[in-house]
């Protein structure tokens, strides 16, 4: 049960839709929101948003904000020639408020389910397992219902166990689970709440996604509130009131002052949030084994730090052969886990059959986990499995992700880092008892495993 149809259960509701988890949400309002008020989106929501196929049309609705309409090579993109593939940092995007959940709300109408309106929950008993509620429809109608989960998502207004305020409770009761603030229309963190809100909502749906089709544990459910709840009071914090009132008086002063701008971009859209404390990530790098490296005495052409677990994994365009469509790295982590195994080799390298022997027996052994073998090659004929090979002939993905022969990279299908390593038993141990995933008993072979359609 999702309670509140505002843009976080809206994005919740067509998450879980998209991931095959049946659901019902309601809002006691008689329809959507008709307010005119502009909202900033942020990047890292359009990159959730992206996960939807709604990115673009939420861009071609709004515009960005001039202080930070720029690409990584420094240049300005005019509003009418921008596309959301271009933005390779963070950038804030204004949007009429209405807009943002039309969009959302069209999606889902085209899956064929909707919003209950004029639907309001007025009683709820939470238990460990499910929750019991009693709700009154317009017609003056009660209905009595139990849920495995419920989520309010209803801001200022929702109706949960607790009545005690946002910054002192937890996002967790059991099993209801709050998601979005309650920051008002006009609140100086009014975009910082809904931007934040929706984060928490894809951090929720994936998780609620894989324990409800037997991917994982309800044990990985108990990680959003350990997850979100600090990130929610770094929103309300004064480092954040003095970043948003930086960005509306001192920013469009600035002119063009451009690293200020990224920096600042940056901290506020939500992609420096890291859940490196969280138990189910895991850093086995030590900072020698994370050293910047050179491939043949060049040095990387990308002058980043070395990614670290519990971070978002940077995105990239992938290598693809000419004449093929390109392909980014973040599209793999929609809906599963992701292993990148890199090889640092070609494809004659002897080391190839085990990585690929790794990778087949992570696949095989975790439903829930697509893994994936980085050569260096122009191509995956000859390899074991092509369907699990990334292409990385001028190493664009090795050095990007400062990777070493043998380094592992697990990705979660929010595209945070879960565990980094160099050591195979200890991806092995973390897997199995931090990562919350679900090991099956049943070995399938080669071929059998080809054909297994995972179910999000």
């Amino acid at each position: 049960m999702i309670v509140g149809a505002g843009p976080v259960g809206l994005l919740l509701a067509n998450l879980l839709q998209k991931w095959g988890v049946s659901f019902r949400l309601i809002d006691k309002n008689a329809g959507p929101s008709t307010a005119t008020t502009s909202r900033v989106v942020h990047s890292r929501t359009l990159e959730m948003l992206r996960h939807l196929g709604v990115a673009e049309q939420a861009v071609s609705n709004g515009f960005m904000l001039k202080q930070f309409s720029l690409q990584a090579n420094g240049k300005r993109v005019p509003n009418d020639n921008f596309s959301y593939l271009d933005a390779c940092y963070p950038f804030l995007l204004s949007l009429p408020a209405s807009t943002l959940e039309q969009i959302l709300l069209e999606r889902l109408d085209a899956s064929g389910l909707g919003v209950e309106w004029n639907t309001e929950l007025v009683e709820l008993q939470n238990q460990p397992q499910s929750v019991q509620m009693l709700l009154h429809h317009a017609d003056g109608r009660d209905e009595r219902l139990s849920a495995r989960w419920m989520v309010a998502c209803d801001g200022a207004h929702r109706r949960i166990a607790t009545s005690q305020p946002r910054r002192v409770q937890a996002l967790q009761h059991d099993a209801v689970f709050l998601a979005g603030d309650s920051a008002p229309i006009g609140h100086p963190l009014a975009d910082q709440a809904i931007n934040l809100g929706m984060g928490e909502a894809y951090n929720l749906a994936w998780k609620i996604a894989y324990v409800d089709q037997g991917l994982a544990a309800p044990a990985l459910l108990q990680s959003y509130n350990e997850e979100c709840y600090p990130a929610g009071l770094r929103a309300e914090s004064m480092v954040h009131r003095v970043l948003v009132w930086l960005r509306d008086n001192i920013l469009p002063l600035l002119g063009d002052w451009r690293p200020l701008q990224r920096t600042l971009a940056s901290m506020i859209c939500a992609h420096h949030y890291r859940y490196g404390k969280s138990a189910g990530i895991q850093e086995s790098l030590t900072n020698k084994q994370r050293a910047h490296w050179n491939k043949k005495g060049r040095k990387s052409q990308f002058p980043t730090a070395a990614p670290r677990a519990g971070q978002l994994a940077p995105d990239i365009e992938l290598w693809q052969p000419p004449g093929t469509p390109p392909r980014r790295l973040m599209d793999l982590f929609q809906g599963t886990f992701t292993l990148l195994v890199f090889s640092a080799a070609d494809q004659f390298s002897s080391l190839l059959p085990g990585y690929y022997a790794l990778a087949d027996a992570v696949q095989t052994d975790y439903p829930g986990i697509k893994a994936y073998c980085v050569i260096d090659a122009l191509g995956s004929a000859g390899a074991p499995f092509q369907h699990s090979t990334l292409l990385d002939p001028d190493w664009r993905l090795h050095k990007r992700y400062h990777a070493r022969a043998g380094t592992l990279m697990l990705i979660r299908p929010d595209g945070y880092i879960a565990f980094q390593g160099l050591d195979i038993t200890t991806l092995m141990t973390y897997l199995h008892v931090r990562s919350g995933l679900i090991k099956v008993n049943k070995k399938a072979t080669s071929s059998e495993n080809d054909l297994t359609v995972l179910p999000i």
